[in-house]
């Protein structure tokens, strides 16, 4: 893994889920991204920080969902997810363990 200051204001942490466990068995990592990431940041701050190829990122938007506690209303922080698709042969091992 390379050192890059600059991909941790773009990528924000690895996806932990049932499914972004599955999807690694097929070469699909998923990360949380800032709201203005594109897919061409994605791609390129992924290659430089874990030494891998990129063959495709989808985007994904999660809206905010409201959430009551007692008597007050609120909401939770809407999320962007990105879905890189890794060509075959590399492989990211921090996000198998």
């Amino acid at each position: 893994m390379v050192s890059d200051s600059g991909a941790y204001k773009v990528l924000t942490s690895l996806y932990i889920s049932e499914k972004a466990s599955l999807l690694t068995n097929i070469n699909q990592y998923v990360f949380k991204v800032t709201a203005v990431a594109t897919k061409s940041e994605i791609a390129k701050k992924v290659e430089k920080l874990f030494s891998v190829k990129v063959k495709k990122v989808k985007i994904v938007k999660l809206p905010a969902k409201r959430r009551t506690v007692g008597k007050y209303q609120g909401k939770t922080n809407a999320v962007k997810k990105a879905i890189v698709v890794l060509k075959p042969g590399y492989a990211i091992e921090q996000a198998k363990a």
